[in-house]
């Protein structure tokens, strides 16, 4: 997977570690922010590519990162379970991530999207109602700080809210190393029940003209 680690990105080599200890034997894999892969790299080879069965990743601006759209064209062209949304994750939901997924829900989310507290917020909320039993939430830029991280409080506050909301859910760890930070939610109880899982016509005409 080294070719996959692009030179440039935000997520280092321990957070990578965590992402690929976490991610082990997931089979459905939502991830809300590709930036480089670096993100995408870790949770695959954590995982393993012969264990997954598909890997969403949504992304509002692939070119955010001048490498961010060559490094996505690796990952399409190399694994066949890789799908890219360019699309703003404010704008679908949990009836949409479900229909994605075709009812299969997800293993493991990684949350790097929108870094407002009402961005996270949402994300979180909708990757809640997608996540199986048992299936991991991690969101980046938890408590981050310097040297190496940037304060983002309106993320901290967005997991902290929400496991304070569903704690009865929820089993919640967290780490920091070096101003860099994680929250990590594992479900160990259902919230609701699943979403419809099929797309109307005008849904699909919508989801192709995002879908990779």
């Amino acid at each position: 997977m080294d070719s996959f680690w692009c030179k440039e990105g935000h997520l280092n080599k321990d957070q990578a570690q965590v992402l690929k200890t976490l991610a082990k034997g997931a089979r459905y894999i939502l991830e809300i922010g590709f930036c480089t892969g670096r993100s995408a790299c870790s949770i695959i080879e954590g995982a393993g590519p012969e264990n997954i069965q598909q890997f969403v990743s949504l992304d509002i601006n692939y070119d955010y990162h001048r490498e961010g759209r060559n490094m996505l064209k690796k990952f399409i062209k190399e694994f066949p379970f890789f799908q890219a949304c360019e699309i703003n994750s404010k704008d679908v939901d949990s009836v949409w991530y479900s229909k994605v997924f075709n009812g299969n829900g997800a293993d493991f989310i990684f949350i790097d999207g929108g870094h407002t507290y009402e961005e996270c917020k949402n994300d979180l909320e909708h990757a809640a109602l997608l996540l199986n039993r048992n299936g991991v939430i991690i969101v980046d830029d938890y408590m981050s700080g310097p040297p190496n991280g940037c304060s983002l409080p309106g993320v901290t506050k967005a997991c902290d809210e929400f496991f304070k909301t569903y704690n009865t859910k929820f089993e919640r760890k967290t780490w920091n190393k070096d101003g860099k930070g994680f929250c990590i939610l594992k479900k160990v109880h259902s919230l609701l029940g699943r979403a419809p899982i099929k797309f109307d016509s005008t849904e699909k005409e919508f989801y192709d003209s995002v879908y990779y």
